[in-house]
């Protein structure tokens, strides 16, 4: 577990390079928000959480796997997950109030390079259009790629 960051994972800073080459800039350090979502654009009032599919519990995706029923601390395990989604839920929830769209990029949206390449413009996709809540993948992907 030492090995999870919270800040600046791979897959974070993948997304923040491609929406830097597409000429966008991450506020997150000065968004004055009450909590700190992974990617802030200020000038569009849009926050965006990259969500790892184990810690987020991904509805679906085969990497939102069970913890095992004989793992040590299994109700530990479980109020931790429901504990993330309930957090989730409440910021996400607080931001649109606030007048704030929130796009939810999933991490297996970008576990592979042509997962990337196929996923990453529909970011840029939601960014332009005028939905205030999105997810990338709408559906977990197929293990094709």
């Amino acid at each position: 577990m030492r090995k999870v960051l919270s800040r600046n994972s791979e897959h974070e800073t993948l997304l923040r390079e491609f929406l830097a080459m597409a000429g966008y800039g991450d506020d997150s350090e000065n968004s004055g928000l009450p909590f700190l979502p992974d990617i802030v654009l200020l000038k569009e009032k849009t926050a965006i959480f990259m969500h790892g599919c184990y810690w987020h519990r991904h509805n679906g995706c085969r990497f939102a796997y069970d913890v095992g029923a004989r793992a040590k601390e299994l109700d530990n395990w479980k109020k931790k997950f429901a504990d993330n989604q309930r957090r989730d839920k409440r910021q996400t929830k607080e931001l649109l109030a606030m007048g704030w769209r929130v796009l939810i990029v999933w991490q297996c949206a970008l576990n592979a390079k042509k997962r990337a390449e196929i996923f990453l413009p529909q970011v840029l996709q939601w960014l332009n259009g005028n939905n205030k809540l999105g997810e990338i993948p709408a559906e977990p992907p197929v293990q094709k790629y």
